[in-house]
């Protein structure tokens, strides 16, 4: 179920990356919804089905077994409509704090702690997300792209461009305290 979570959180921010107009938000135990009013909602179950308007376009085993992800978000965007990017856009804070989730998500896969990302306002996309850890909210992600741990206050973005936009060395200092 983790490794299920974790590559549904990365394709959401990887789809929210590459169009950032997309904005994540929370379905609960549902999944996870992209919505823009520039493009159709994407709708992500927690069991891995990628569906627009109630059709679904990627199951979870294609989406667990592909070798080639780049290839799959290809698919995705012709088969949502959206146009086929071949880089990125340019990172912005609210799609940083989805890669950082992300990130987050794989890298605690194997530990034995109990990890789950909450909305803080299941109504309101665009909203904060907390970092549980066995039912203790223990980081809070803002769209701005600021985090919480305790007292303390971190903008991702400039950590991440003071660690030559990588995410793993950001992650590591940010969240380092709190990650397995």
């Amino acid at each position: 179920m983790r490794h299920t979570k974790a590559v549904v959180f990365w394709l959401a921010s990887e789809l929210a990356r590459r169009h950032p107009h997309y904005v994540l938000y929370s379905e609960g135990l549902d999944g996870l919804t992209l919505v823009s009013s520039a493009g159709p909602t994407i709708n992500i179950s927690r069991s891995a089905i990628v569906s627009v308007g109630g059709r679904e376009l990627v199951g979870p085993s294609e989406l667990l077994a592909t070798d080639d992800r780049r290839a799959l978000i290809k698919e995705l965007e012709e088969k949502i409509g959206l146009p086929v990017r071949r880089l990125a856009a340019p990172t912005t804070e609210r799609t940083l704090v989805y890669r950082a989730m992300a990130h987050i998500a794989a890298l605690v896969v194997g530990d034995k702690a109990t990890w789950d990302f909450i909305a803080t306002d299941l109504q309101t996309p665009a909203g904060a997300w907390n970092l549980i850890r066995n039912g203790d909210c223990v980081a809070l992600l803002t769209p701005d792209g600021n985090v919480r741990i305790s007292d303390q206050h971190v903008n991702l973005l400039e950590r991440y461009h003071a660690h030559s936009h990588r995410m793993t060395p950001m992650i590591g200092e940010v969240f380092g305290a709190v990650l397995p």
